[in-house]
């Protein structure tokens, strides 16, 4: 009888010294959890500069390997940073591909599926064009912007002819929207960019 009442408590401590070894592990656990969260709130967010370019075959930088398109300020980014070279567009029509871009959505979500508008859906017997169907706070940019603190900006051609107050005000700190130039009055001659 003792050596079963003996036996029966050295269980008991030794359960007992589990559970505060498990607990003791899990608090550990818990502080370490903190301080990564808190140090990856005190690190400042990596800056992002991102090129995006329609109607480019995958080769056309000199990083990518071209031996004639020169691009020496791209090429040196290109080595210092990283380049998606398995990127793939979901779609070949531009301005979807930078719509899925600017949202972060498949066309199947953005629905956007011509200039400035989206869908022509059928609703209470009426034939209503829709616009760009994904919330302005609910883009790629908004989110960057709001959730990880981003100073969000655009230059260049976004090309999507949707509302910027609506969309835009809400998603970059700064913004242009530059669609370039194919043909352009140069000193009195017609030029087209491919001659410049």
């Amino acid at each position: 009888s003792g050596n079963a009442n003996d036996a029966d408590q050295m269980l008991k401590d030794k359960a007992r010294r589990a559970r505060q070894l498990a607990q003791q592990r899990q608090q550990k656990e818990r502080e370490m959890q903190q301080q990564q969260e808190k140090e990856e709130e005190e690190r400042p967010p990596m800056n992002i500069i991102l090129f995006y370019a329609d109607d480019w075959r995958y080769d056309t930088m000199g990083a990518a390997g071209n031996p004639v398109v020169k691009t020496p300020f791209i090429d040196a980014l290109a080595k210092e940073g990283v380049r998606f070279t398995e990127n793939c567009v979901t779609t070949s029509i531009c301005w979807i591909s930078r719509a899925t871009l600017y949202t972060g959505q498949y066309l199947a979500r953005h629905h956007f599926e011509m200039l400035g508008r989206g869908r022509t859906i059928l609703e209470d017997g009426k034939l209503v064009e829709k616009k760009l169907e994904v919330p302005a706070n609910e883009t790629l940019y908004s989110l960057m912007k709001k959730k990880a603190k981003y100073f969000v900006g655009h230059t260049g051609k976004l090309g999507l002819w949707i509302d910027h107050e609506e969309y835009l005000g809400k998603s970059f700190d700064y913004f242009t929207d530059e669609d370039g130039w194919h043909w352009r009055n140069i000193g009195g001659k017609m030029m087209h960019i491919t001659n410049k």
